[in-house]
């Protein structure tokens, strides 16, 4: 009826939530317009989901088509539920390809994603990744990095799994790494960190840093971050 239509919209305006609304629902590989991807709208469990941003990437084997990425928060801060969608547009189509969802009660947000492309190490193929990167609160800057694969075959994205040597095994005994981020999706996989002797304390590393870069190899459709070179610069 008209009435309840002019009153959701109304109470809308006012920033009330409206629970007889119906969620708007978003369906792997099916096809949307682009104002269906942007548009706010309500998660499953009835949060106003606003968008945060959306980008573009443009694959190498794209041929013209694209990856769209859109993100949708409950709200600012790191309490909300969040949601990233992944889509393929070609030839004026855009289908959902994946979705990787957060739940309010977990303690950390979502970064803006990180187009990145590396010759592997041990096949030489050359493979195209989208990192979704979750940040903690907090002085250490610690993250969770969800790295996903994109294909030539079908347009999808893949989240794969993944190994990073840890630092500790280059380090002598009773040292460490207490802050993040590892990794820094760059050509060649350089990293610069600071190095914590037993005892420092969080403030202030005394050990030097420790400056090198990983190479990336797939063993069994598995990905391992493995230290090739690096040296340390005492302090």
């Amino acid at each position: 009826m008209i009435w309840k239509e002019i009153l959701i919209l109304i109470l809308s305006l006012f920033g009330f939530k409206i629970y007889c609304q119906e969620p708007k629902k978003l369906f792997i590989d099916s096809t949307y317009k682009m104002d269906d991807i942007v548009i706010t709208r309500l998660s499953e469990n009835q949060d106003t989901l606003k968008i945060c941003y959306l980008n573009e990437f443009y694959p190498d084997y794209s041929k013209g088509g694209k990856i769209i990425i859109t993100h949708h928060r409950s709200h600012e801060g790191v309490r909300g539920y969040e949601e990233i969608n992944f889509y393929n547009e070609i030839e004026n189509k855009i289908i959902l390809r994946n979705q990787l969802k957060k739940v309010s009660y977990e303690p950390y947000f979502f970064d803006l994603p990180i187009y990145f492309k590396y010759r592997i190490a041990n096949t030489n193929d050359f493979e195209q990744f989208i990192i979704i990167r979750a940040l903690f609160p907090g002085t250490g800057n610690l993250s969770e990095d969800y790295i996903y694969r994109l294909t030539s075959d079908d347009g999808k994205s893949y989240k794969i799994e993944y190994e990073i040597q840890p630092f500790n095994s280059v380090l002598k005994k009773g040292q460490g790494v207490w802050k993040g981020p590892i990794l820094d999706f760059n050509e060649n996989l350089n990293f610069i960190t600071p190095i914590w002797n037993e005892g420092d304390a969080n403030c202030c590393p005394s050990g030097g840093d420790l400056i090198g870069n990983f190479k990336l190899f797939k063993i069994n459709n598995k990905y391992y971050f493995k230290i090739e070179k690096y040296k340390i610069i005492e302090k």
